[in-house]
């Protein structure tokens, strides 16, 4: 009399223990990584966050930070950028193209890492302004392996998982007033802003990547007029710069010429 009551009661113990294991396994198989070789790491350095640009879209501007952890040659063919949750695919760079949002310390524009080495992918994903923002991306990288002693493969993997942050830009105020300042160096492309990355402290820093040039022309369309070698010759020269926010002034030098 026991047993028939209480195996029943077992019985609906191991299915509701099988049924949570599975949705467990199921859950995890959406967030592990492949379980594939794949001779480099990826990584995103921050989480990227919507800013709207001048251009009606908005642009998710990120890095990620990838380390070739063997002694083989990985090349890159493709790079696709994708809802974590989704199949919508956002960004796709593929061959020779990839050359332009990857590089080394030692190369700004390369496809190719070495064994040991290091390099970035530069991101720039645009959304129209009527496109829903992703809340999580995951990064389908394809690669070529080869090297000496190992026969050459292709091997692609999903990685570089990140958050969007979904909290609003930070908005500060102009610089300057008036008129005829141009933005000469700015976001999202290359450039020398969007790719200053600096290790401080042991940590990587990228302060600069929505910094901007500012130039300003004269009713001609110069900007300069005469010697560009003399600071005072540009248009730009003597006008005032605001703060753009409250802060406080800690130290100020006047020995730079």
């Amino acid at each position: 009399m026991t047993l028939s009551v209480a195996w029943p009661r077992l019985f609906l113990v191991v299915l509701s223990l099988t049924a949570m294991l599975a949705l467990s396994a199921r859950a995890e198989a959406q967030t592990a990584p492949d379980p594939v070789f794949t001779a480099a790491t990826s990584t995103v350095l921050d989480p990227p966050h919507p800013v709207l640009g001048t251009d009606g879209r908005r642009h998710l501007v990120y890095e990620v930070r990838i380390v070739n952890t063997s002694p083989l040659r990985v090349r890159f063919d493709r790079v696709v950028v994708r809802g974590a949750s989704s199949a919508r695919v956002f960004k796709a760079v593929a061959g020779r193209a990839i050359a332009g949002i990857l590089s080394t310390p030692l190369r700004p524009a390369t496809r190719m890492l070495g064994p040991a080495q290091a390099g970035v992918l530069w991101l720039d994903v645009a959304l129209r302004r009527t496109t829903r923002v992703p809340r999580r991306l995951v990064h389908r990288l394809v690669t070529t392996v080869s090297g000496r002693g190992f026969r050459k493969r292709v091997i692609a993997w999903r990685g570089a998982r990140t958050k969007v942050a979904r909290g609003g830009p930070v908005v500060v105020s102009p610089p300057l007033r008036g008129s005829g300042y141009y933005d000469g160096n700015g976001c999202c492309g290359a450039g020398p802003h969007t790719r200053a990355l600096l290790s401080i402290g042991g940590l990587p820093f990228l302060a600069q990547r929505f910094a901007i040039d500012w130039v300003r022309f004269d009713a001609r369309g110069r900007w300069v007029v005469g010697d560009p070698a003399k600071n005072e010759n540009y248009v730009v020269f003597g006008d005032p710069i605001y703060a753009v926010a409250r802060g406080r002034v800690v130290s100020v030098l006047t020995t730079l010429p």
